[in-house]
């Protein structure tokens, strides 16, 4: 198999949902026709999928998580700012 084929089997299998994956690794491990080790082994490719799938995922959620943050603390200054102007005017 050549780089190029297993490219695009890496870029199939992160389009994948991770139940789809389980339900990869499970076929990889009950194929006929192979040897254990063969199943074994082809099954290890698709956990690697699955685990870079949640890595990707993980990541994006991070990246999330920091701009909700941001956000919540841009919307604490301009509540400090705007309770500071009201305190300075209603006296």
């Amino acid at each position: 198999m050549g780089r190029e084929e297993v490219v695009k089997e890496v870029n199939e299998d992160l389009k994948k949902p991770y139940h789809q994956l389980l339900v990869d690794i499970h076929e990889e491990l009950l194929h006929d026709g192979r040897s254990p080790v063969d199943n074994i082994r082809h099954a290890q490719k698709r956990s690697m999928s699955l685990f870079a799938r949640m890595g990707i995922d993980s990541e994006k959620l991070q990246n999330q998580m920091r701009y909700l943050t941001y956000l919540i603390i841009a919307l604490v200054v301009i509540q400090i700012i705007l309770s500071s102007i009201s305190i300075v005017f209603c006296k």
